[in-house]
């Protein structure tokens, strides 16, 4: 039987590393602050498919990078049978979708999912539960 411990901290320590090495984004004094990034979760747990968009409010964000980062380090450690992704915006958007592998914990990794901290004013995020990754 797999054990799940080294695993469950492997993502720990991902996430920690994750939100250590974030860039911070400095804003500019000028700007009024009108339009804001969102944050959106619909997860099953059944589903055998996460799709994750990402976008920035302007141009672009740096948020992307944490994500395709966690979603490629679930892959090499198993818990992903198959990753793609498919950038989708002139500044650095994207949208990832990893196919769960049949021993995969999907509740950890939609927790670990829910730990990554992104930019409230500058990124649109959402992570949905999906039947594949067809386009």
């Amino acid at each position: 039987m797999r054990k799940t411990l080294p695993l469950v901290s492997l993502f720990l320590i991902t996430a920690a590393a994750i939100t250590a090495c974030s860039p911070s984004i400095t804003k500019d004094p000028d700007d009024s602050g009108a339009r804001q990034g969102t944050r959106s979760y619909k997860l099953d747990p059944e589903a055998q498919t996460v799709l994750i968009s990402v976008y920035g409010v302007k141009m672009g964000t740096p948020d992307s990078d944490k994500f395709v980062f966690l979603m490629r380090t679930l892959k090499k450690a198993g818990e992903l049978s198959e990753l793609r992704e498919f950038n989708t915006g002139i500044e650095g958007g994207l949208t990832l979708c990893g196919v769960f592998s049949p021993s995969a914990n999907r509740s950890e990794i939609y927790q670990l999912l829910r730990t990554i901290e992104t930019d409230v004013k500058e990124t649109h995020l959402e992570a949905r539960s999906a039947s594949s990754c067809d386009p």
